[in-house]
């Protein structure tokens, strides 16, 4: 069995393939220069400087029972002869066949199309990180471009830092493109509230600057003075070494409700690179977020080690979660899936909200900011598809 991607999907899936019993050989291969870690973790304490790189580890070498190559890149699938050529500490690429393959390898951060500037940060790695924690300590001035999730958990940790914070959004409110304008207006007053300068229906049409940036031309022409720029405006994910493989195009690599590759056998996908359509799309979408790799390693070893008996990745009951400043938000389920929001609880005093996401009067996904409480009972509606509450106020759903 061979494992392309060592971060959680990919770590997961070893670990599962292990614990439902297969005793083969079992390869994991990374393209980063340490063990997998918990990504999540780089927005927050460890850009702060509170967590090292050991300490936000996911598990070393000597916990998998693997074989583990790291800075290990693979550049070429042959899905007809089952072999997956991998480059690793700058050899030429070599092939490795197997039986079984897991495609994990993520994504990558999008970029803005702009000259190359010092000073202009991504976060994806824990390299990015340090790069972006090591200007922070002499930088007071910091524009981060895009509010979706890291955009604002980068925020919230620069402000904490005592920095001068400007968010710049093209949508209506932050994390709008994840939990609608509603809820989003929610996330939108915390980030305000804390100090940070949030200018939303502004895009960014030049950063100024010589070698290294200086300030950040909005549409509406403002100029905000930067000394860093932390672009976060989404990711692509890591499919380049697919060219040519013979496997449909899409955003990411398409796979069956089982996470079966399309357009090739032996191959199971887990993590951000999937393109999945789930019972709530209408098209196959890619699912971001940690728990979500979770589980889809668990269903993508059951599909290489049962094949088409392998139940289905069920996705109704996906969780993600974000900390801002002293604000945690929950959301259950994808409120992209949604047509209708509707607020059960909102106390903007306490800057607590519980919004229930709905199609067709059916209960799709729940947003919980500050409302811990309603996990259990969020979580049983999403998964039962439960008629929407009728309580509360509700309203179309806005992007």
């Amino acid at each position: 069995m061979l494992v392309v991607g060592a971060s959680i999907a990919g770590v997961r899936a070893v670990q599962a393939l292990r614990r439902q019993g297969y005793e083969g050989t079992l390869r994991l291969v990374g393209d980063e220069d340490v063990p997998a870690y918990r990504r999540p973790e780089l927005s927050k304490r460890f850009l702060a400087g509170d967590l090292s790189v050991d300490q936000i580890a996911l598990a070393t070498p000597a916990d998998l029972d693997c074989d583990v190559l790291l800075n290990a890149r693979a550049t070429r699938l042959e899905v007809a002869d089952q072999r997956v050529w991998i480059g690793d500490a700058g050899a030429d690429p070599r092939p490795y066949r197997f039986d079984g393959l897991v495609i994990a390898t993520g994504a990558h951060a999008r970029r803005l199309r702009v000259p190359p500037m010092a000073g202009v940060h991504v976060l994806r790695t824990h390299q990015d990180a340090e790069l972006l924690r090591a200007e922070l300590a002499t930088s007071p001035r910091v524009v981060v471009v895009g509010g979706g999730l890291i955009g604002c958990e980068v925020a919230a940790t620069c402000r904490s830092l005592g920095l001068a914070v400007t968010i710049v959004e093209p949508t209506g409110a932050l994390m709008s493109g994840a939990i609608g304008r509603e809820v989003g207006a929610r996330i939108t007053e915390l980030q305000s509230g804390h100090g940070v300068d949030v200018c939303v229906n502004c895009g960014v049409t030049e950063l100024r600057g010589g070698n290294r940036v200086e300030s950040v031309v909005t549409s509406g022409g403002r100029e905000i003075a930067a000394d860093v720029v932390v672009v976060g405006i989404g990711s692509e994910p890591n499919t380049s070494w697919l060219a040519g493989s013979g496997l449909p195009p899409a955003t990411g690599v398409l796979c069956a409700p089982n996470l079966a590759v399309v357009g090739a056998r032996r191959a199971v996908g887990a993590g951000d690179v999937v393109a999945w359509k789930s019972s709530g799309s209408a098209r196959p979408v890619r699912m971001e977020h940690w728990e979500n790799a979770v589980r889809q390693a668990e269903t993508a070893a059951h599909t290489l080690l049962l094949g088409e008996s392998a139940p289905g990745f069920d996705g109704t009951g996906g969780l993600f979660w974000s900390h801002q400043f002293d604000a945690t938000l929950h959301v259950l389920g994808d409120p992209r899936a949604a047509d209708e929001v509707r607020f059960l609880e909102d106390d903007p005093g306490r800057q607590r909200a519980v919004a229930c996401y709905a199609r067709d009067g059916r209960v799709m996904a729940f947003a919980l900011l500050n409302s811990a409480d309603w996990l259990g009972s969020a979580g049983r509606l999403v998964r039962q598809r439960a008629a929407m509450p009728l309580h509360g106020t509700g309203e179309p759903l806005r992007r």
